[in-house]
Parts: C-alpha cells; sequence; structure tokens
C-alpha cells in the first residue's frame, strides 16, 4: 500500500492508496500498480497525488504496469468544488509519467467515461510493447468504459 498525498476536496475526502503487487509473468516479476487519484484536484495536486507511485516505481528494474481511474477530466476545480470546463488534464498527466520513463501506449484510447466523453482512465508501461488496446462497454463493473491493454513484454526486459 502507497499513501498518496491527502486533499481536502471537500466532497468524498477521504483516504488515497495505490496499491502494488509484484507478481511473476512466465517466471520474470512484474510490478503491478493500481491508482485512483482524487477527482477534484487540478493538474499540480495530480501530479503530487502520481509521485509517490512513480518514486517507487523507479526503484523497482522490473517492468512495470500503472493503471487506474487517474480522474484526468476536462475540468478546473475552483476550491474542489466548481468545475469549470478549461480543457483535459490526461496530456499534462501523460507528460508526467513520460517523463519518468513510462510508455503511455493508450492515449489514443478515446473516451473512458459517458459524460463529456471524458478521458478518465490510463495505463501506463515500462518494458512493455502494447499490442492492442480499446474501450468496452463495463455497465455491470463500472460507471466508466473499460479501458483493456494487451502486454507483451519487451526482450531485453523479459529476461530479468
Amino acid at each position: 500500500v502507497i499513501e498518496l498525498p491527502y486533499f481536502n476536496v471537500h466532497v468524498n475526502s477521504g483516504r488515497r492508496v495505490a496499491l502494488a503487487v509484484t507478481p511473476e509473468l512466465e517466471g520474470k516479476p512484474v510490478t503491478v500498480y493500481a491508482v485512483h487519484p482524487d477527482n477534484r484536484i487540478n493538474i499540480p495536486d495530480r501530479a503530487k497525488q502520481m509521485m509517490p507511485v512513480l518514486a517507487h516505481a523507479n526503484r523497482h528494474a522490473t517492468p512495470v504496469i500503472i493503471a487506474g481511474d487517474f480522474n484526468t477530466s476536462p475540468f478546473t476545480w475552483v476550491t474542489g468544488v466548481i468545475p469549470v470546463l478549461t480543457g483535459t488534464q490526461d496530456n499534462h498527466f501523460e507528460r508526467l509519467v513520460r517523463t519518468h520513463g513510462f510508455a503511455t501506449p493508450v492515449t489514443e484510447s478515446g473516451p473512458t467515461h459517458h459524460h463529456l466523453w471524458m478521458k478518465l482512465d490510463g495505463i501506463y508501461t515500462r518494458g512493455f510493447d502494447t499490442t492492442a488496446f480499446s474501450t468496452a462497454k463495463a455497465k455491470d463493473v463500472s460507471d466508466h468504459l473499460a479501458l483493456w491493454a494487451t502486454l507483451r513484454p519487451v526482450a531485453s526486459q523479459a529476461k530479468l
């Protein structure tokens, strides 16, 4: 469990964590993170919430998958309550993860939510080639469109 910085967003404020696990894939370790930052935060605070995950991942030499509902909405939040439509946060967020050595293979996935066709979810990788990705209806398990990807360890990482 990786603690994420707390932000009082006035609605649904609470403890935020990322979960990390290192299972074996074909006998080789792979580090996987499930992340769900706050919804009503702006770009600088979203980066602050992601930094503990990126720092943890950068301490591992394994291939890495970071995935989740990153809440990269098209809003700037005034006092965490009033949404102002200003453009997407996903471009800024993807630039952040790329500066830490992660690929953004599902950038062209399109929206992952029906409201305003927002792109809230992401998959970021290190040491993988992405052979396919898409979104699918997931009404029985999520209020989002399910984002999925087929990943293959790259040859240089597969020998870890």
